[in-house]
């Protein structure tokens, strides 16, 4: 009883295990934010917030930090989404 309390909670909370996630490499260019990365990211069946979370614990920063131009940052997606990431964030 108590684990089914437990995975009950678990999945309210939102935290689930994702199977398929890859992590495509991105390097910051003059403008980009979190959010419009996570945006990008994000396939429609995600919450924005949930790829915002992903990618500042995936690269160790704080909530408040900024990120700056030539920056490379580790964005974890689903299969589907891996070449949307690199093509929209490909370097000019």
């Amino acid at each position: 009883m108590l684990t089914a309390i437990l995975l009950l909670a678990v999945t309210q909370l939102g935290m689930t295990y994702h199977t398929n996630d890859q992590y495509v490499p991105i390097r910051v260019q003059n403008g980009d934010t979190i959010w419009q990365i996570a945006s990008v990211a994000a396939d429609n069946k995600t919450d924005v917030r949930s790829v915002v979370n992903d990618i500042i614990e995936t690269n160790h920063l704080n909530h408040d930090q900024q990120i700056y131009p030539g920056q490379t940052l580790q964005i974890p997606v689903t299969a589907s989404r891996a070449d949307t990431v690199r093509q929209t964030f490909a370097a000019p």
